[in-house]
């Protein structure tokens, strides 16, 4: 390794600099189509046992919080810190952009590595962007919900760990590796199986150059040391739920039909997400097929290549375990509980560095940089028409019950943008072939002071194109008002919609159940499918799984329309004094009513048990 890093302090300006702009880039375009978000979307889950953790005597009377399986247990000791500090939402903010820099740094690494050019990087980046802001099948992405979770830093640390594998980093690849088993279980045995089975293979098939032993020990150990605690921590209920959990029938029907579908079941995903996700991949079975045929490849270059074609064909053999035993049939719960299409996001984007290698710098022969420009502007151009046409309709829309106006207000700021980034490519191949190199220095400083301006003066407010949606300025307020313990006790159960996202954790309250937080274990699904029932006044949630729409919007509705002496009965249950409701209780219930807004649209009423 000190011959590489020999390499690197050898560097010219110039490779340091353009290497800063497209990393720069990529994290801009990565903010302005994924955006940030704090205490919103899958947080409202993620971010209430840290704030147990922090405070023990919130949620101690929270069945969800207190009685269920916690599995994010790196996460939620590090957040809950930052919590007793009171900086959760500054180091939430600086932890977000170091995640969206090291994504950046590891995927211009692998392009690199393979021999690719930084023009092939950064159309890789727009190919990646344009198809669903990188949300592929099943709704999974590598930053998703544009937020740092748990999983996000998972699948930043996996995709680190294949950039130092592909380097024959082994030591570092390990660390990676093994981080990325620390902060979430799917991947602790993805990073398991995958470390075992490219080291199998490394000595199995012929490789140059050959690993080094103690090299691989130490980092095989540094890969065990993070992603083992993880799976010692989950085994224990893995194991009771194999002898004491729910039939795998009613397994599927309550946590794949009905709560999950987005996620487990491919017959409800639309043709676009089919779409979006399948077209990388003839490019990348053509490129990983034949790029190694060249001769006037390194051989370093070569390897790396092989690498990462078995990693592809890694992920794509567990989606198809995916489809065909948790997809087409449902053999087993613990297949379902793996998440194996959560991995389709690196499929999808090797398949996208695949397709803009192909582009840029050729497989069978080098790509001339006039014809490299030639392309580039091509492909701006065409996206920019596809965008042109899509706003002309979309802004020719006045209805405002109309999706087309939601996208007109939402989307084409975003789209616009991605108009202008498509031909960003093009530019650097230009400056790169003509500009005398003393300009490219200059540009390339230019640029980057101007887009670091630019992340330091947007901060916090990056929205992106898709956002998350979970409340309304009235649900804010009330949850604010009953946070203050002034005005209902810290330990105090609430009942609510199970439509309800933001409860738990705006509140701070404990509450009887809602929809959007399930436990995992099929021995702890049925408590969650009773107390739902209960409160829906449903003998069974089987209607559910025939739903088409807004989930949450619906049980809402079902929820308000749920008999006054049925939504009383719940709260004794569960041990509930106080009901949140979005109407009245009759006039004999006046005198519990503790809060109401005027023009609001909830009422609280406190009722003792």
């Amino acid at each position: 390794m000190s011959n590489e890093w020999r390499g690197l302090r050898n560097r010219p300006a110039i490779d340091w600099l353009a290497d800063a702009f497209v990393i720069l880039f990529g994290v801009i375009a990565t903010m302005t189509v994924c955006g940030y978000e704090f205490a919103h979307g899958d947080h409202t889950v993620y971010l209430v046992e840290p704030l147990h953790l922090a405070h023990p005597e919130l949620l101690r009377n929270d069945w969800f919080t207190t009685q269920t399986l916690q599995y994010h247990s790196a996460f939620s000791g590090i957040t809950s810190i930052l919590m007793r500090l009171n900086i959760v939402s500054q180091g939430f903010l600086i932890g977000y952009l170091a995640l969206v820099f090291i994504f950046q740094m590891a995927w211009l690494t692998i392009v690199r590595t393979v021999g690719g050019s930084r023009t092939a990087y950064l159309l890789s980046i727009i190919l990646y962007f344009m198809s669903r802001g990188g949300v592929v099948l099943a709704s999974y992405s590598i930053l998703q919900d544009s937020e740092l979770l748990a999983s996000n830093i998972a699948a930043v640390m996996l995709l680190v760990g294949i950039a130092l594998w592909l380097r024959r980093w082994i030591i570092p690849a390990g660390l990676a590796f093994g981080m990325a088993g620390m902060f979430h279980l799917n991947y602790a045995v993805a990073a398991i199986g995958g470390w075992c089975g490219l080291v199998a293979l490394s000595y199995l098939i012929k490789t140059t150059p050959r690993l080094s032993g103690r090299a691989l020990l130490v980092g095989t150990l540094f890969m065990l040391a993070g992603a083992f605690p993880n799976i010692i921590h989950a085994l224990p209920g893995a194991l009771k739920q194999r002898h004491a959990g729910m039939p795998l029938a009613q397994f599927i029907e309550l946590y794949v039909r009905i709560r999950h579908p987005h996620h487990y079941d491919p017959s409800r995903w639309s043709g676009l997400e089919w779409l979006t996700f399948c077209w990388p991949i003839p490019f990348a079975v053509f490129v990983l097929s034949t790029w190694t045929r060249r001769g006037d490849v390194q051989p370093e270059v070569i390897d790396a290549r092989r690498q990462l074609a078995r990693v592809y064909i890694g992920f794509a053999i567990a989606l198809l375990i995916a489809f065909i035993g948790a997809g087409i049939w449902y053999l087993s719960t613990t297949l379902v509980q793996l998440s194996l299409y959560r991995f389709g996001v690196y499929v999808h984007l090797i398949g996208c560095i695949a397709a803009a290698l192909l582009v840029c710098d050729g497989i069978a022969r080098p790509v001339l940089p006039t014809a490299r420009i030639r392309r580039l502007m091509v492909f701006g151009t065409g996206v920019s028409i596809v965008i042109a046409a899509m706003l002309i309709v979309a802004f020719g829309t006045t209805d405002p019950t109309n999706g087309l106006e939601s996208f007109r207000r939402y989307f084409a700021p975003a789209l616009i943008a991605l108009t202008c980034l498509a031909f960003v490519p093009a530019v650097y191949a230009i400056v790169r072939a003509y500009a005398p190199l003393v300009w490219q220095r200059r540009i390339f400083a230019v640029v980057s002071v101007l887009l670091l301006a630019l992340l330091a003066i947007r901060r916090g407010t990056w929205r992106g194109m898709v956002y998350v949606g979970d409340h309304t300025i009235d649900q804010m307020i009330t949850c604010q008002w009953i946070r203050d313990p002034k005005h209902t006790p810290l330990d105090a159960i609430f009942l609510v919609s199970p439509g309800e996202q933001i409860f738990r954790l705006h509140a701070q309250r404990a509450i009887v159940v809602n929809f959007k937080s399930p436990p995992q274990l099929t021995t702890e699904l049925p408590q969650w499918r009773d107390r739902l029932q209960d409160v829906l006044g449903m003998p069974s949630l089987a209607p559910l799984a025939d739903f088409r729409g807004d989930m949450m919007g619906h049980l809402d509705e079902l929820y308000d329309a749920v008999p006054d002496q049925t939504i009383l009965a719940a709260a004794r249950k569960y041990g509930a004094e106080y009901i949140l409701l979005s109407h009245r209780l009759p006039g004999q219930f006046d005198s519990a009513l503790v809060y109401s807004r005027e023009n609001g649209t909830y009422f609280l009423y406190h009722i003792p048990l």
